[in-house]
């Protein structure tokens, strides 16, 4: 008996939605597959830059650690030989040693508000910002954290709590102030000193932050400081 033509293309018609829906399935299994091993691959990279951030910590303590051991039986020498300059020599960089000990101490049993609060005083002291390619491995190395530990630091502040935000913040600080300190340098000389790359970046960010140009931000506090 011959099959009715109808029921043969509605067959091939199923056949061709079963065929579309198998090709779509793997499609889409690809793509999810292909997603959760791209996100497996940046966690094991993060805690793979994380495990050499706490080694290189870890390094810098034990360095530490063994220039100061060095310097103490420096100091042992200097005392019996009665040497007062030498020993004071001595004796002062065995402190500066243990207070870098009892830095990376303290900062391990800090809350996140006051490390934000240490990392702010240190960036400021250090000058790290007004470094215009200052990366935060460079930032983690000097002041001796781990990336993530700064970035969760970062995260108490409200209004700028990305590491690109809170850095700019700090350049624009520094040119405020030497906007007004130094009434003849030129704005370009500014703008390098506060770690900005070039200065129409530094006019322009200027502007969006206090709604005018750096040169009439000085002109403005110069005359109210007269």
């Amino acid at each position: 008996m011959p099959i009715d033509s109808t029921v043969l293309q509605n067959v091939t018609i199923v056949l061709l939605i079963i065929f579309v829906a198998f090709i779509v399935t793997l499609l889409l299994a690809f793509f999810v597959i292909r997603r959760l091993i791209k996100h497996n691959t940046h966690l094991m990279e993060e805690m793979h830059d994380e495990k050499l951030q706490n080694k290189n910590v870890q390094q810098k303590r034990d360095e530490i650690e063994h220039e100061l051991s060095i310097i103490q039986e420096k100091l042992n020498l200097a005392q019996l030989r009665t040497d007062e300059g030498t020993h004071d020599a001595v004796e002062d960089s065995a402190q500066a040693l243990k207070n870098d000990i009892n830095q990376v101490s303290q900062t391990e049993r800090m809350t996140d508000e006051q490390l934000m609060s240490w990392i702010d005083r240190r960036i400021d002291e250090i000058g790290l910002h007004t470094n215009p390619e200052i990366k935060l491995k460079d930032i983690a190395t000097a002041l001796g954290l781990t990336q993530r530990r700064i970035l969760q630091a970062l995260k108490t502040r409200t209004d700028d709590n990305t590491l690109a935000e809170y850095l700019t913040t700090k350049r624009l600080n520094t040119a405020c102030h030497l906007l007004v300190e130094q009434p003849n340098w030129k704005i370009e000389a500014v703008a390098s000193e506060a770690g900005f790359g070039a200065a129409t970046t530094f006019r322009t960010i200027f502007r969006k932050h206090f709604g005018i140009a750096p040169s009439q931000y000085r002109e403005t506090k110069i005359t109210s400081i007269i």
